[in-house]
């Protein structure tokens, strides 16, 4: 709550005109479709005092839950791409969600919008860590902003090469 409460409720307005431009919101679309940053094909901009904050009923670490008859298991990726990051394994499913921590575009470290620079060291470790925990049984990788990837081999070497951009030197 305090990292959204600080991002959101005292630069709000900021980053939000900073992330029009970033993402590319006020170009127009024309005959061949958009300009935009990869990951979504629209910025939707809330109109000021739409929104609120609704603070959660339980807090998510490390750990295994059961919901509705399926198993999730959290991993914590504090600090990696924001304040508060969870990855996600599903072992029903084989599929691991990285959330933003390995999409197919250029990482995000230093946001033009303004939100906190990214920690690249953490971001880098978390993946390995995703990498060690999950790697050998995950069949699927998705993220929030881009397409899955199929496949263990696949995956591993998503998460490998991922994580080893980022810091060069894990293996």
């Amino acid at each position: 709550m305090d990292a959204l409460v600080e991002e959101q409720a005292f630069a709000a307005n900021l980053t939000a005109r900073r992330g029009e431009f970033q993402f590319g919101a006020p170009l127009p679309i024309g005959e061949t479709g958009t300009v935009d940053y990869g990951e979504g094909k629209a910025v939707v901009v809330v109109p000021s005092g739409a929104g609120s904050i609704i603070p959660p009923t339980e807090t998510v670490r490390t750990e295994s839950r059961t919901i509705d008859g399926v198993r999730f298991v959290f991993q914590l990726a504090l600090n990696a791409e924001s304040p508060s990051e969870l990855i996600v394994y599903v072992p029903q499913f084989n599929v691991l969600d990285v959330a933003e921590l390995a999409t197919h575009t250029l990482h995000n470290l230093l946001p033009l919008r303004g939100a906190r620079v990214r920690d690249a060291r953490r971001w880098s470790q978390a993946l390995n860590d995703a990498l060690v925990e999950f790697g050998d049984d995950a069949q699927v990788v998705i993220d929030q902003h881009s397409w899955p990837v199929w496949g263990n081999e696949r995956v591993r070497a998503t998460l490998a090469e991922t994580r080893f951009c980022e810091m060069g030197h894990l293996k």
